[in-house]
């Protein structure tokens, strides 16, 4: 516990720290001529060309994001305030229902997704969620064979042993 209060506190004292993140690059630093461009610096995107760099070490990659640089604030567990309906944040809303979101102005959900570098995982205020059995059963009843929970809950197992929580 302490261990989390004095990462915690750490970030909070380095919010004045201005310069704790790459700026954003220019464009007239773009290159021409790329072997790959990805589209979407979210988690899978940033994966993605990290593999594709990776698999041939002279190729180029190109990742485009709609968003700047994540804020410090990002680093905080489950701080929200400030990145949600933010410009870190496309802000889409649903439609207007009828027995949902009633809280919300015009009875519109909002759907927050991540506008930065590193996506909606850091608009989720790091906490980890793996789905419910029912909800990974049903992805293959829907026809994606193996998404089902016997088959993933190995990898999120693995997951857990290799980044356990002490490591925060």
């Amino acid at each position: 516990m302490l261990k989390i209060f004095t990462s915690l506190a750490t970030r909070l004292l380095a919010l004045n720290h201005t310069n704790w993140n790459p700026p954003d690059r220019n464009l007239s630093e773009v290159k021409y001529e790329y072997d790959y461009i990805v589209i979407g610096g979210g988690t899978a995107g940033l994966v993605l060309a990290s593999l594709l760099a990776k698999a041939n070490m002279n190729s180029r990659t190109l990742v485009i994001e709609g968003g700047p640089n994540a804020p410090l604030t990002t680093e905080i567990p489950f701080y929200l305030s400030g990145i949600q309906n933010s410009k870190y944040d496309w802000n889409y809303r649903t439609l207007p229902q009828n027995r949902s979101c009633q809280s919300f102005d015009y009875g519109a959900c909002h759907i927050p997704l991540g506008k930065m570098i590193g996506g909606s995982t850091l608009l989720r205020s790091m906490v980890y969620n793996t789905g419910t059995k029912r909800d990974w059963n049903r992805w293959e009843n829907l026809g994606n064979p193996n998404w089902n929970w016997k088959t993933v809950l190995p990898y999120f197992k693995n997951y857990v042993e290799k980044y356990p929580l002490e490591h925060l």
